[in-house]
């Protein structure tokens, strides 16, 4: 299934430090074997990315990468009553 080049996603500093992260966290990745890949440590830094799907429409998210490889931490601007949300990769 090819990928929908409508969209990208532009991306900004990392949000957070990476010293804040312990070997102990990293567990779960290291079995995956997915520790020394630059993506997946940006990913678990977190980072502000905008996604776009034409040049009028762009939408901030703030995604960051959970320990156990597979679930992607979902944060938004929106004014809606709950909470940010969690969503898990396959």
């Amino acid at each position: 299934m090819q990928p929908d080049r409508s969209k990208a996603l532009e991306v900004e500093a990392p949000v957070r430090d990476a010293t804040q992260r312990s070997p102990r966290d990293l567990r779960a990745l290291r079995k995956l074997g997915v520790t020394e890949d630059d993506d997946v440590r940006f990913m678990l830094l977190g980072s502000s990315l905008w996604k776009i799907s034409s040049p009028r429409w762009q939408k901030r998210r703030e995604l960051r990468l959970q320990e156990d490889g597979m679930t992607v931490w979902c944060e938004t601007h929106k004014r809606a009553k709950r909470a940010p949300s969690q969503q898990t990769c396959e």
